[in-house]
């Protein structure tokens, strides 16, 4: 605890000594995205499943359900089941939230949807931080594991969004209402319009959004395959960067679709010329060709020939240069070859 220090006439500081600081464990909700009383941020763009994604952890939070570990495997173990708290200001309760929940076989009585407050004289008004006592309230009656404020931006009130000191206050408040109670709390937010830059800089919003979050995440569509959306990470202050869950969401049936090497930093990551996306799309389909054979089988372990994969390529349609700039993406184990060929061998890490 804090102790007071000699008063100065004007302020009296707080202190504490770190040798009677007691360590605590942190524990994870989902490891190593989302923690036990931390903050969380997912970024993406409208209507790349950022919403969806959420849901369906709150369904399997619901059922006891796993999650998927860093290999992309989901193994059924016993947990006991836990709630969820939702505040959305974009999607509508009895035409979105409940039909997509059903879909997703949750249990509806473990999920429960905060839509704001009322006064004194019955007015109802809408969730904003300015009012954390409202959250406070809805903590202290349900109890859940997993809070989602989606969007971020609107639970801000009106504000400029933009102006540390304005976000500031609030995202401290969020912080400490989440340690207190135990809860991961996951915002959600929209990406701005610049189109380019490092990830941790492209959300709406001060850069202090991003600072307040222990962990964040990115939503994209996957270039290669129109029904699939990568999740990537893009911060962590408690561990390295977690691996790229594949999920999908066609028809509004969600679906997991394993892990991938390639890290949610390279989302953002432009490449000059007529496709940005040249990297990202080159990564993916090199990791799915070194890992499958002709008909779809996984493969392990396979030390390919570069120039044979570079050839591959091509046919694909990928530059030699682009596929060489993937090697790092992938974390490739390169190894150069001392016979007549003086060639190279190109393999996968093990997930």
């Amino acid at each position: 605890m804090p102790t007071m220090d000699t008063d100065t006439g004007t302020h009296v500081s707080l202190t504490t000594r770190l040798d009677d600081v007691e360590e605590q464990e942190l524990s994870w909700l989902w490891y190593p995205y989302l923690a036990h009383g931390q903050l969380a941020l997912l970024d993406g763009d409208p209507g790349t499943g950022k919403s969806t994604l959420a849901w369906q952890i709150a369904a399997c939070l619901s059922r006891g359900l796993c999650l998927p570990d860093q290999q992309g495997n989901i193994y059924a173990s016993p947990v006991a089941p836990t709630r969820t708290l939702l505040i959305s200001a974009e999607d509508a309760v009895t035409f979105t939230i409940v039909p997509r929940l059903r879909k997703m076989d949750a249990d509806l009585s473990q999920i429960h949807v905060l839509h704001g407050w009322a006064g004194h004289e019955g007015q109802v008004h809408s969730f904003s931080l300015k009012h954390i006592d409202t959250l406070v309230d809805a903590l202290e009656r349900h109890h859940p594991a997993f809070v989602v404020i989606d969007p971020i931006q609107a639970a801000l009130g009106h504000i400029n969004m933009n102006q540390a000191n304005m976000t500031r206050p609030l995202l401290e408040g969020l912080g400490h209402v989440a340690e207190t109670y135990g809860c991961a709390v996951l915002m959600i937010r929209h990406l701005n319009k610049s189109g380019s830059g490092k990830a941790i800089y492209r959300g709406l919003g001060s850069i202090d959004i991003m600072g307040a979050a222990r962990t964040a995440m990115w939503a994209e569509e996957h270039p290669n395959n129109d029904n699939w959306v990568l999740m990537g990470q893009t911060k962590s202050n408690f561990t390295p960067l977690g691996r790229t869950q594949v999920f999908g969401k066609s028809g509004g049936v969600f679906d997991w679709f394993g892990s991938s090497r390639v890290k949610g930093s390279l989302f953002s990551d432009a490449e000059p010329g007529p496709d940005p996306q040249a990297v990202l799309k080159a990564a993916l389909w090199l990791e799915y060709y070194m890992s499958h054979d002709e008909y779809g089988e996984p493969l392990y372990g396979v030390k390919w020939d570069s120039k044979g994969l570079i050839d591959a390529g091509a046919e694909a349609g990928h530059t030699r240069s682009t596929l060489y700039k993937t090697r790092k993406a992938l974390g490739l184990i390169c190894v150069r070859l001392h016979d007549s060929s003086h060639g190279a061998t190109w393999q996968l890490p093990s997930l």
